[in-house]
Parts: structure tokens; C-alpha cells; sequence
């Protein structure tokens, strides 16, 4: 299949689960909306001969989207309705311990597949437990943040299956559901880890410990939470598809002392695999993995990487599994931005800063950061109402330290199975890394004009900026990479992967063994190497 084809595809998926999770398109509408399409859709395949089997593919899918999208609203919508007193059975598929002694519980039903949120103060129920609850249920409602933004929480719930919440839970236990049990022993697991860090660890960088490597909320308090948000690395705080592979990296590196080259790679997946069930299947997480098991196979097999395929193929999936998550889950928005950003831009910004030592990879840190951030302001924004001055900076000081940081956190927990000293100096480590970053907040969030408070607009006008941010790069991309028409041609492949770059002594040796005496002169040769 051909790129464009690909991407048709791609592109008429996600905007069709796009128009069938929002208000934008309501039924009475759809007529209108066909005809018009239809029209451009015709006329654009008309002044575009050689896009016209990509737009066709974009057309079927966009409405094959639209109407799956729809059929996962309708459920939801019927089910919603059963907001009285009930009586049912479910299997608790999160244990969340709270302050207070107590604990917030979610029981995915059998029969509805949706899940009930509810805060208990019983802390005898566990991951897998089959349970016949009763509870009067009601829908999630809106509300609005500090920043006088309108947090979509009822499609925000949806997004992770979640349609109900209560304050009357009562339970009595029937069984055990034996997938869920398996899942427990990866729970127990973490807890185990998160108790060795708490016992070690001082706070608040215990907490922060806790949030970055095992994804436990509410290990921070707001103060904290609030500065790392308003200096821009509150994708810090939080699990991310960013720690996902960090841990899939330091994986391969261990499992090279061990395995060859090829099986490493299998060892490290199935510890991520591992890894993100235990910290649990959000829609970022997912992405991470799907994106992790591609590069494994890659190499596992061979082959050549295309990450902004498997980028497109990880959006796919989740919104199949998970169509409002395209539009109501800002994780799942800010991991994917964030992915597109180091894989499609950092290769521009990169020839930028050719003024930046390479030295221990700060050229690509300061490139990767830079492109994230230009691709993440926007959106930051417009849900959060804050914008970082110093983002890029903040993130340039604390970015390289965060392997670093979760590796010790894991390495303590393994110290606390043996030796008393090693678990002192790793303890000491933990604190002084997460210590550092929480330095580094602090003292960014304290210089003037660090942040500033944005009122809220409205989401064509973020259609727009975005707009205008990728023209800039398509135009930037072109300048750099651009070559004329008909030199293009002459290549294979509609990648720049499947480029063959040839030293200017390579190219002149060809040169000379074909061209005539005489014609070397004429020829014009250009720097390959940039």
C-alpha cells in the first residue's frame, strides 16, 4: 500500500471517530453534511487525478468511523439510563487505597462491559474479585477547573469505559474472576515497590518517585501538582508513555548482559508488557507499548523502523478500543502530540542548532525539547489556561535526569531484598535525583514571567494555530529536505529511509568511471552530507 494510501486511511478513521464522539455532527444535520461532502470530496478528487483512490479510502473510512463512533455513543447513552437503585455483578478491576482509610474502587459490570466508579471505606476488596453490588448510579457531571475551563468528566470517564459513579456501594463477594487474579499479583508487585519507596524516600520526593515510575496519583499535593504545571513539566508528574519506553530502554540495556542481540529485545517487550499492566492500560500507556513492541519487532526481525507508521496504527487501535479518548483524554492528546513532535520534527529543529555541542547527546535533547514544546504549548493552553515561558528550559534541565531517577527508584527496590547499605545509598540517590527535578520546578517557577494565565479560547481557534504551526514546518521541512521535481524522480521509495546518501569522493569516483573526458567539469555536485 502506498503512503498516501496509508495515511487516507489513517486520516479517515480519526475523523470519523472525531465527528461521531462530538456535538459537531447530530443526526438531523447528516444530510446537509453528505451532500456538501460529497460535493468537495468530488471536486477535490477532480482537481487532484493522482490522490483520487486516496481520497476514495478516506470518504469509506472516515464514514466507517463515524458510524462505529456512533454505535459506541448509542450504548452508552442506553445504559446511562439505568441511573435508579440496582442490583448487578461486576468485577473490581482497580483498588486505589485514599486518604482517610478510604479506598476508590472500580467494578467493570458483566453484562453492561461499562464500569462503575465508587469510594468505599471497606479496604477488604481486591483487584479480581467477583463481586453482586447494589447501588444507586448516576453519570459523572461537568465541572469547572481553576483556570475556568469546562472539564468534559463524563466524557473524560467514557473515555476509560467508565459510566457511573456512586457513594452507596454496598458489595458481597461471589467469586473470583481468574484473569484479574493474574492481574492482582502484578498489583501486589507494585505496592511492594511503593512501600519500599515511602519507607526510604522523605517526602515530597517519595511521592514524586511513586508518580513517576509506578503512575500512583495523589502522591503529590496540589502545590506541587500546581507548579509543576504552570513551568510546563507537569507531563512529569504523571505516567507517560515518555517513562513507558524509558523503562523499555533500560530493559534492553540489562537484558543485553544477558541475552544476544535479537532475544534482548523480546525479554525487554515482555517486561514493558508486564510493566504497563501492572501500572495500568490508559490510553498513553498503550500507545507506548504498541509503539515499543513495533521497534522490538524491527529489530527482532531485521526490518526497517517506520515510527510514524506504528504512531498512526497505536492511534488506530486505541480509538477502536476507545473512541473518546480521541478528543476528552488529554494524556492520550498530549502522548501522541509529544510522539509525532520527536518523530516528525526534531529532525527539522535538529538542523537548526548546528551551534549546539553534540557532546552526550545535548543537540538532540535541546532538539527534542524544543519541538515538543512548540507542539504542546497549543494544546497546554487551551485545557489548561497556563502558558510556560521557560517550558523549554525547565524541561532541557529535568528531561535527561528522569531515566536516571526511575531507574534508581527500581533499583532500591531491588537493594531492599538484600543488602542493608546498598539500600542506604540507593535511598540517598532516589532522593537526591527526584530532589533535583523538584529543585529545578521551584526555582523555575520563582523567576518572573515564568508563566502566565491564558483566557480561554475557543477549539477552531486552536485548529488554527495548529494550522499555522504546521505549514511553518512543512515549509521549514521543505527548505531543508526540498529537492526540484525532477531530481526527485530519479529516487526510489517515497521515504527519506530508503535515500542512499554517497560521500562526495564516492559520488566522484562513479562519476569519473562513467562521464566521458572532459564532462567532469560540468557536472554540479551538492554537499550530501548535510
Amino acid at each position: 500500500m502506498s503512503v498516501h494510501n496509508f495515511y487516507a486511511l489513517v486520516a479517515g478513521w480519526l475523523l470519523g471517530i472525531m465527528f461521531g464522539t462530538s456535538d459537531i455532527v447530530s443526526y438531523s444535520r447528516m444530510p446537509f453534511l453528505v451532500i456538501f461532502s460529497a460535493i468537495f470530496l468530488i471536486l477535490l478528487a477532480y482537481a487532484l487525478p493522482r490522490l483520487r483512490l486516496s481520497i476514495l479510502f478516506l470518504s469509506a473510512v472516515c464514514i466507517l468511523g463515524f458510524f462505529y463512533a456512533s454505535a459506541t455513543v448509542n450504548h452508552f447513552d442506553t445504559v446511562a439510563r439505568f441511573t435508579e437503585a440496582v442490583e448487578r455483578e461486576g468485577v473490581a478491576v482497580q483498588v486505589v487505597p485514599l486518604e482517610s482509610l478510604r479506598t476508590r474502587v472500580v467494578i467493570r459490570d458483566t453484562v453492561w462491559g461499562a464500569s462503575v466508579r465508587a469510594h468505599l471505606t471497606d479496604t477488604s476488596l481486591h483487584v479480581g474479585d467477583l463481586v453482586r453490588y447494589s447501588a444507586t448510579l448516576r453519570e459523572p457531571t461537568a465541572f469547572l477547573t481553576d483556570t475556568g475551563r469546562v472539564f468534559a468528566y463524563a466524557e473524560y470517564s467514557r473515555a476509560r469505559n467508565i459510566l457511573f459513579e456512586t457513594s452507596d456501594l454496598t458489595y458481597v463477594l461471589v467469586g473470583t474472576d481468574t484473569y484479574y487474579a493474574l492481574v492482582r499479583t502484578l498489583y501486589d508487585f507494585r505496592d511492594d515497590i511503593a512501600a519500599v519507596i515511602e519507607r526510604s524516600v522523605p517526602l515530597p520526593e517519595a511521592g514524586l518517585a511513586q508518580a513517576m515510575l509506578l503512575g500512583i496519583g495523589g502522591t503529590l499535593d496540589e502545590n506541587e501538582n500546581r507548579v509543576f504545571r504552570e513551568v510546563g513539566l507537569v507531563h512529569i508528574v504523571v505516567l507517560s508513555g515518555f517513562h513507558v519506553m524509558a523503562i523499555f530502554g533500560v530493559m534492553v540495556i540489562l537484558a543485553g548482559f544477558v541475552f544476544p542481540y535479537r532475544t534482548r529485545f523480546a525479554v525487554a517487550l515482555l517486561a514493558t508488557i508486564l510493566f504497563s499492566i501492572m501500572v495500568g492500560l490508559t490510553p498513553t500507556v498503550v500507545r507506548a507499548v504498541i509503539m515499543a513492541t513495533c521497534v522490538a519487532l524491527a529489530y527482532m526481525l531485521g526490518r526497517g523502523r517506520a515510527p510514524l507508521r506504528a504512531l498512526a496504527v497505536a492511534a488506530c487501535i486505541i480509538t477502536f478500543a476507545a473512541p473518546y479518548a480521541l478528543l476528552y483524554d488529554a494524556g492520550f492528546q498530549f502522548s501522541f502530540l509529544a510522539t509525532f513532535a520527536i518523530v516528525a520534527v526534531v529532525p527539522i529543529v535538529s538542523l537548526f542548532l548546528r551551534a549546539v555541542p553534540t557532546t552526550f547527546g545535548f543537540r538532540g535533547i535541546v532538539a527534542a525539547t524544543i519541538s515538543v514544546e512548540l507542539i504542546l504549548t497549543p494544546l497546554i493552553s487551551w485545557s489548561m489556561g497556563t502558558f510556560p515561558l521557560i517550558g523549554i528550559l525547565a524541561n532541557v534541565a529535568v528531561l535527561p535526569v528522569v531515566p536516571f531517577a526511575m531507574l534508581s527508584s527500581l533499583l532500591l527496590w531491588v537493594g531492599s531484598l538484600g543488602d542493608a547499605s546498598a539500600v542506604s545509598f540507593l535511598a540517598s540517590l532516589t532522593t537526591a535525583l527526584h530532589g533535583y527535578i523538584i529543585a529545578v520546578a521551584h526555582i523555575m517557577h520563582a523567576l518572573p514571567y515564568a508563566y502566565f494565565t491564558i483566557a480561554s479560547f475557543s477549539l477552531s481557534v486552536l485548529g488554527c494555530v495548529y494550522g499555522v504551526i504546521g505549514a511553518c514546518i512543512v515549509y521549514l521541512g521543505h527548505r531543508r529536505y526540498g529537492m526540484p521535481v525532477k531530481q526527485k524522480s530519479v529516487l526510489n521509495g517515497h521515504d527519506v529511509s530508503h535515500w542512499r546518501i554517497e560521500t562526495i569522493a564516492a559520488v566522484r569516483e562513479r562519476l569519473m568511471q562513467k562521464a566521458p573526458e572532459g564532462a567532469l567539469e560540468e557536472v554540479v555536485t551538492e554537499d550530501v552530507s548535510r
